[in-house]
């Protein structure tokens, strides 16, 4: 059993929307998402977060639901949308927990829509399978990019 809820995100929720987006904004300041303004940037990441299928999960302890742990959006077949963990929960097996009830596995290869330096530090010590970033897709016709 994990140490930890996973709670369905809320868009309509302040706070909901405070750490999913804060945090979002935080770690997409690099290549390729620094080319993209702002803006489109986060219209794309919430465009991704209501597209069909998308399921978004916010990991929090048990004992207290307010406080949020990490975010965690998957589309499938098998996509990671966008993985967050905050640093303090972090090698703790959260992601890999919260990813598993959405149906990403370790062992097997999956998509990655918003590619960050955690994925390369992730994809560097992977033995068992590999994560998938199409530059193509990150400047489609959805954001005018």
């Amino acid at each position: 059993m994990n140490p930890f809820d996973l709670i369905r995100f809320d868009p309509g929720d302040v706070e909901h929307q405070a750490f999913v987006y804060d945090t979002f904004r935080k770690s997409t300041n690099h290549w390729p998402w620094s080319e993209m303004s702002r803006t489109r940037l986060m219209d794309r990441l919430k465009h991704e977060l209501a597209s069909p299928g998308t399921e978004t999960r916010i990991a929090t302890p048990h004992d207290m639901p307010a406080s949020f742990l990490g975010w965690y959006a998957v589309r499938p077949p098998a996509t990671v949308v966008y993985a967050f963990t905050r640093y303090s929960a972090r090698r703790q097996g959260v992601a890999r927990a919260a990813l598993g009830e959405l149906g990403i596995h370790v062992g097997h290869s999956w998509g990655v829509v918003f590619w960050t330096p955690a994925c390369a530090r992730i994809q560097a010590a992977r033995r068992d399978g590999a994560l998938f970033f199409d530059i193509r897709e990150a400047f489609d016709e959805r954001t005018g990019s």
